[in-house]
């Protein structure tokens, strides 16, 4: 595979919203089995609330678009 660096101030945030956001599309995952996934790979990963929520957005949008058949 193909190696891709996703930079913020202190890649806690910013960085692993937009990951989990594009793994949540690539995958067709929900926010907490992809966050734990996260985790597992960047122990300090932690969206802040409000990036939380529009993950949160996204998920359910997903759901009513396609359903979470992945998880």
């Amino acid at each position: 595979g193909k190696s891709v660096l996703i930079h913020c101030a202190q890649g806690k945030s910013r960085s692993t919203t937009l990951t989990i956001a594009y793994l949540m599309f690539l995958n067709g995952t929900n926010v907490k089995d992809t966050l734990e996934f996260v985790k597992t790979r960047r122990a300090m990963a932690q969206p802040n609330e409000n990036f939380l929520k529009q993950l949160q957005n996204m998920e359910l949008i997903n759901k009513k678009k396609n359903g979470l058949n992945r998880l």
